[in-house]
Parts: structure tokens; C-alpha cells; sequence
């Protein structure tokens, strides 16, 4: 039974892994081109790979019948983790940019994109490192699914309950937040909606209006000897522009609206395939017990199969990176 676990869990991660990588190697050469949030996806593959990879090694080590020392423990917990912390901080990010956009109309600019991604491997690299940092390596063991080496949940020195607690502070911060940011986002664009039904609904109401304005701007005794010709040609002009205006932003707020569904897709994804690992985890931190093989195996699939969707609904809705994809294996 357990041998077949592993070629599932190697099947799958390998899947994700070639998936992850090949989508982050086809646009790493673009990224000056790339969109704030596309350039976000681009290392999110990377990371995600990190992640699928580590558990295809777990796998492929325990179908040879091998062993993980102490010190591959250690290593490849540290990669796990700290791509694992990076990965959820990157999908906050998405969500983060587009609730700036959207709620607050703040433009990302092209330089906020790299800091942000600096500032998120920064961060989980030193989380990642606090057990060497504190000279307790041994917080890091392997699970026993002997699929993962990651910080003992359910440990209960000093030590590792810093090292744990920490990790689910951060872990559940960009759940909180996605929660939150995507409540003000639905009402944000339902208001929007709204707006651009009145327009629509009610044109001659806003020629109207238009025409009033420039009636009233002109309405000094010099404006009294205009024609009904200047009057037509000014509301002519307004109409023009106004319905310019709304085609632009009919465009921007279709491209808002693409945007926002790739968003909440791979937020989606990060939570069904995370959100199974870090519910054991706070259950393996509060209790002090390992959750059983089976439920423990369930979620690392869960994961595993989240790496291996993410590259698919990318390539699917952003056609910046799927362009880039086509570029590389000339395609289309």
C-alpha cells in the first residue's frame, strides 16, 4: 500500500515540477516585459517547482528503498519550507495588487513587482533558517509520511514551538488576508457594474447632461449669440468623447476583470491544496500529536496537485505568459 503512495506522489510531483519549471525557464528572459502580476507568476512557478521537486526526491528515495540522513533532512526542509512560505506569499501578493488597483486605483508600478518578490524570499529564507539560527537544526525531521522533512508540529520545546508558531502566523496571514481583500473587491466591482449599467441604460440622459454643461459654461452674454450650429458642434464633440472615453473604459475594466478571475483562480488553487496541510499543521501544533499516515498523505497530494494546476491555469488566462510560452516552443 505504501509503495503505491510513493508512485502517486512521485507521479504527481514530477508532473508539477516539469510543469513549474517550464513555465518559469520559457519566461524568465521576459521579464522586463512582463506586467506586475505576471511577473509575480512567473516566480511563483519558480517556487512552486521547488516544491513539487523536493517531494518527488522524498518519493523516489523511498521506492529505491533508501534513507534521508540528518543532514538531507535538513537541507531539503530547508527548501521545502521556505519555498512552501514563499508560495503563499506570493499568492497574497496577487491579490494584494489587485486590491490596490481595483479598491484603491493605485497603479503598480513596474519596480513594485521585484521588491515585493526581493522582500518575500528575503523573509522566508530567514524563517527558514531560525532553527540554525537558534542552533536547533533538529527541528527539522522527517514526517512520517517520509514524503516531507519540515518543522516538528507537533514538537514542544522552546525551540521548535518559536520556529512552528511562527511559520503559522505567517502561513495563515495571506489567507486572512485574501479573505478580506477579495470581500472588498466583490463589492468594489459590483458598484462599478452598477455605474456602467446607469451609463448604458440612460445615454440621452447624459447627452443631455453633456449639452447642459457646455451650455452652462457658455452661458455669459457673449455665449447668447452662439448658433445652433456651435451648440450641436460642442455637444457633438462631448458625445464623441464621452463615448471614447467609455470604450476605454469598458477595455480597462475587461482587462480588470481578466485579471481579477486569474487571480482568484490560482488563490483558489493555493487554498484547496494548502489549506488541507496547514489545517494539520495548527492541529499537529495544538495537540502535540502526528495527524495519521492517511491524512498526512492526502494533503501533500493536495499540494502536489495544486503545483501541477497552477502552470496550466496560468498558461490558460494570462496571455502574456502564454505568448512567451508559444515564443519559446514556437508555437501559433
Amino acid at each position: 500500500m505504501d509503495r503505491w503512495r510513493y508512485i502517486l506522489s512521485a507521479a504527481v510531483s514530477a508532473s508539477g515540477f516539469c510543469l513549474s519549471l517550464t513555465l518559469f525557464v520559457c519566461n524568465v528572459a521576459f521579464l522586463g516585459r512582463l506586467p506586475p502580476s505576471s511577473y509575480l507568476i512567473v516566480w511563483l512557478s519558480l517556487f512552486d517547482s521547488g516544491v513539487a521537486g523536493n517531494q518527488f526526491i522524498y518519493a523516489l528515495i523511498q521506492l529505491t528503498n533508501g534513507n534521508v540522513s540528518e543532514l538531507h533532512c535538513r537541507f531539503l526542509g530547508f527548501v521545502e519550507f521556505a519555498s512552501g512560505i514563499t508560495t503563499l506569499t506570493l499568492c497574497m501578493g496577487l491579490t494584494l495588487f489587485r486590491y490596490l488597483v481595483i479598491v484603491h486605483k493605485h497603479n503598480i508600478s513596474s519596480r513594485f513587482a521585484p521588491r515585493y518578490v526581493a522582500a518575500t524570499i528575503t523573509t522566508s529564507c530567514l524563517v527558514a533558517s531560525l532553527p540554525f539560527i537558534l542552533q536547533h537544526p533538529e527541528v527539522y525531521i522527517l514526517h512520517p509520511t517520509r514524503l516531507e522533512c519540515n518543522p516538528n508540529w507537533a514538537g514542544r520545546d522552546a525551540s521548535n514551538l518559536a520556529v512552528t508558531g511562527i511559520a503559522i502566523i505567517i502561513s495563515a496571514t495571506p489567507i486572512i488576508f485574501v479573505g478580506i481583500a477579495y470581500t472588498s473587491i466583490y463589492f468594489e466591482v459590483v458598484r462599478v457594474n452598477k455605474d456602467m449599467q446607469e451609463i448604458s441604460d440612460h445615454p440621452r440622459e447624459n447627452a443631455s447632461l453633456q449639452e447642459s454643461s457646455f451650455l452652462h459654461i457658455d452661458s455669459g452674454r457673449d455665449s447668447a449669440r452662439l448658433s445652433r450650429a456651435s451648440v450641436g458642434l460642442s455637444v457633438s464633440i462631448a458625445n464623441t468623447t464621452k463615448d471614447t472615453n467609455r470604450a476605454q473604459m469598458q477595455r480597462d475594466l475587461e482587462r480588470q476583470h481578466t485579471l481579477l478571475v486569474q487571480s482568484i483562480v490560482l488563490v483558489s488553487l493555493l487554498v484547496a491544496g494548502w489549506g488541507p496541510y496547514l489545517m494539520i499543521g495548527v492541529y499537529e501544533f495544538a495537540t502535540g500529536e502526528f495527524v495519521s499516515m492517511d491524512w498526512g498523505f492526502a494533503a501533500l497530494i493536495c499540494i502536489a496537485l495544486n503545483e501541477t494546476l497552477n502552470p496550466i491555469a496560468v498558461v490558460w488566462f494570462d496571455a502574456d505568459i502564454r505568448n512567451n510560452v508559444k515564443r519559446v516552443f514556437r508555437v501559433g
